[in-house]
Order: structure tokens, then C-alpha cells, then sequence
């Protein structure tokens, strides 16, 4: 194994994909991570779990086009033992309730899960931080908050389905994933003064 294992991402190409015309800060936030990360890996194989058709090769050729000499590794659900290996499935996503119950069948240590709050104000956003109280999320999993005001967000929602599971059903323990703060990142280099341009 290798000393630093990068986890394997959930790779969606809409998830990272800026050249479109409906652009959204998701769409911003999801290319700045995977150049980040893709900056900073330690070990060449870079691993990817692609679910839409189509999704391994674009996955590939992201990876290739991207340089340093990594090697692209497109894997899907049957892949367990890379999933095992790897420890950790990022998600684009603040969904890792879903995620969990998917996990189960392969027992809740199989791997750890890692999702991100790019938004709260959806109902589909909100949906799925209500739905952790009742998914086999466990402590080790982690939902990325990136701020102080999304994690606020984030607990109050758990708070307030943990509250009506105890007054429904008389529900007594609740697992909460990490909750760290983690504001999204800015690649300073993109954003050089250029007397030029500001001229322009």
C-alpha cells in the first residue's frame, strides 16, 4: 500500500466541469478542489468511482490532461477491495447518508466516507443532512462544512430530526459524522495582479 493513499473521489464530470454556460459555485468549488488536489497528491494513482456512462473515460482523460505523470484509475461499485484499500470515499456532495447505506452491505468499517456542504439552501442539500440521523453514518465519516455559519446550519438541521425522532419514536442515540470547518480554498496564482489587464 502506499504511504499516502489518496482516497478514491465520486467522479461526476458535471461535478468539476467549469466550461458550460450554467456555471454554478459548485461547479467552481468542485474544479479548485480537484486541481488542489491533484497538485498535492503523493502517490500517482488517482482513483475514481465513475456511476454515469461515459464517467470512467472522462474521468481519465481529466486525470492525464492534468499532468505530474499520475495514472488514472476508474473504478465502480464492484471494485470493493479498492474501496477497502483506499479507506476513504470523497463526495462532491453533502450526501454521505445515501452513501452509508450503500456501504453497509460491505459492513460500516469498509471505508470511511468524506462529503462536502457546498450549499445548504437547496431542499435536496437540506433533505440529505436530515436523512443522517437515520443512515448508518458512523464517527469516523465526515461532513465538510465551510463555515462557521454552514456547520450552525448543519447542527441545527440534526438537531431538529434528532428532536422529532425522540419525540415520535422515543429514539434515545443518535452518530453524528466530524463536522470540521473548512472554507473553500482559493488558488492565489489564477488571481496575479497584471498592471496590463488592470489597465485594460
Amino acid at each position: 500500500m502506499a504511504q499516502h493513499p489518496n482516497p478514491v473521489l465520486l467522479y461526476h464530470p458535471d461535478g468539476y466541469r467549469v466550461a458550460r454556460q450554467d456555471l454554478k459555485g459548485r461547479h467552481s468549488a468542485g474544479e479548485a478542489f480537484l486541481t488542489a488536489f491533484l497538485e498535492q497528491a503523493k502517490d500517482a494513482d488517482i482513483y475514481g468511482l465513475c456511476l454515469e456512462k461515459g464517467g470512467a473515460e472522462h474521468f481519465a482523460e481529466t486525470i492525464k490532461a492534468f499532468g505530474r505523470g499520475l495514472k488514472p484509475n476508474p473504478v465502480s461499485r464492484t471494485d470493493i477491495g479498492i474501496l477497502r484499500k483506499q479507506a476513504v470515499l470523497n463526495l462532491p456532495v453533502p450526501g454521505i447518508a445515501e452513501e452509508a447505506r450503500t456501504r453497509s452491505f460491505l459492513g460500516d468499517r469498509a471505508y470511511a466516507l468524506c462529503g462536502v456542504t457546498h450549499t445548504i439552501c437547496s431542499r435536496v442539500a437540506l433533505d440529505s443532512v436530515a436523512d443522517i440521523p437515520v443512515a448508518p453514518v458512523m464517527p469516523w465519516d465526515a461532513l465538510i462544512c465551510t463555515s462557521q455559519a454552514v456547520q450552525d446550519a448543519v447542527s441545527g438541521v440534526l438537531a431538529a430530526t434528532e428532536e422529532d425522532l425522540r419525540e415520535r419514536i422515543g429514539a434515545t442515540t443518535f452518530t453524528r459524522p466530524m463536522l470540521p470547518i473548512i472554507p473553500l480554498g482559493v488558488h492565489a496564482k489564477r488571481f496575479t495582479r497584471k498592471e496590463v489587464d488592470r489597465a485594460r
